[in-house]
């Protein structure tokens, strides 16, 4: 009887178990197991990819399945990383609701592209990302400014947390293009 439900209404179902039964209902049949799936999916698990070569099949797989949470670790100027971000804005970006960039250091283009390849972003992570901040620079040109706000008109919370080279400029410039900012955190 249960294996005549509609994909939607088993996944709905298996949202309210925990996930060691969700696990273990994934186990009844592949309904099941697909259901289990976009279950988990709707529970924003971060996933953590770090940069490197190596993730973009990830990237590419993760994209497939419709991740919307992810964090990037060992982020930083290099050629990878400018490999991995293009990556992450084409596959995942779409769908993307949450980003964390916590503690990396992308160049301030490479973060501009990624950011316009995620209109749909509810939540992002900047904590001690400070070299996009350092030349105080980010989102000046107003053209620019503008086709981030765009982008961002649905963020609503923003980890701004241990930046030490955050202006009171470059705050005004990057909280400006989130006008629906709902949590902002500066700890």
């Amino acid at each position: 009887m249960a294996e005549s439900l509609p994909l939607e209404m088993l996944t709905y179902i298996l949202s309210f178990l925990p996930l060691s039964d969700q696990k273990e209902a994934s186990l009844v049949s592949r309904a099941w197991y697909c259901a289990a799936q976009n279950a988990l999916r709707e529970t924003n698990v971060q996933y953590n990819i770090p940069v490197s070569s190596a993730s973009l099949p990830a990237i590419k797989s993760l994209g497939l399945r419709g991740i919307t949470c992810i964090g990037l670790t060992n982020l930083d100027d290099s050629p990878a990383s400018h490999q991995v971000l293009k990556s992450v804005a084409y596959h995942l970006g779409p769908n993307l609701q949450s980003l964390c960039l916590s503690g990396g250091s992308p160049t301030e283009a490479s973060f501009v592209a990624l950011l316009l390849g995620c209109p749909a972003l509810r939540i992002l992570d900047l904590s001690g990302c400070n070299s996009l901040f350092t030349s105080g620079t980010l989102l000046a040109q107003p053209e620019m400014a503008q086709q981030i706000r765009q982008v961002l008109h649905g963020l609503c919370e923003l980890n701004l947390a241990g930046l030490r080279d955050l202006t009171d400029l470059s705050f005004n410039r990057l909280s400006s293009c989130a006008p629906n900012l709902e949590r902002l955190s500066l700890a």
